[in-house]
Parts: structure tokens; sequence; C-alpha cells
């Protein structure tokens, strides 16, 4: 009889044990994409920049993630990739033409795979 009430609560707890892991599952973190990349510095239709500027931007990711972000800068009003995997939130494109006329964006990317792109 001993032996048969031991047995019996063992298979009670493995029970307990199957029933509260199948229905309790772990929660699934579900990735957020970083900000839109915002406060860029010049601003947008600035004049004036120095000639030898260095262009930056804000952005967080609301999952705490890595960023990297790959800017876009050219005189075309579609800026051309100029720099790709920046860990930092600058990037100095060098020495600009007096009176021209310069387009950016910055797209980031979290390291799971979301992004989010500025504004050109």
């Amino acid at each position: 009889m001993k032996r048969s009430s031991t047995l019996l609560a063992i298979l009670v707890f493995l029970l307990m044990i199957l029933i509260f892991s199948c229905t309790n599952p772990s929660p699934k973190i579900i990735n957020h994409p970083p900000s839109i990349p915002n406060n860029p510095q010049p601003l947008d239709v600035a004049t004036g920049v120095v000639l030898n500027p260095t262009l930056s931007w804000t952005c967080t990711d609301p999952n705490g993630d890595t960023l990297t972000y790959d800017v876009y800068f050219s005189t075309d009003a579609t800026p051309c990739l100029a720099a790709t995997n920046l860990t930092a939130n600058t990037y100095n494109p060098g020495t600009l033409e007096k009176n021209t006329t310069y387009y950016w964006k910055v797209v980031a990317q979290d390291n799971k795979g979301g992004t989010s792109e500025s504004p050109v």
C-alpha cells in the first residue's frame, strides 16, 4: 500500500508538471524596429554649413538592440550609399564644395533585422 501511494504521488506530480509546462509557454519577444533617425545635424535646408562637417543624428531601439547605420550622401536628390555598418551616429563626408546643395539620409538597422529610414 505504501509503495502504491508513493507511486501515485509521483505520477500526480509529473502530471502537474506536464500540465503547467504546456499551459504556460514562454512568452515570445517581439522585435520592434529602431526609431526613425531624427534630430539631424546639420538641419534640413541649412545654409552656411562648414566645409568639413560631421553629420549626426539620434536613434534608439525600443528593445535595446545594438544599432548600425548606413548613410546615403550626395549632391543628387536621391543620395547614394556612402557608408555602411557604422556603429556611431555620426559620419564625416569629407570636404564639401562651396555653394553646393547636398542630400543625405540614414538607415538604421538593429541586430534582429529591424530597419527604419530617415527622410532625405
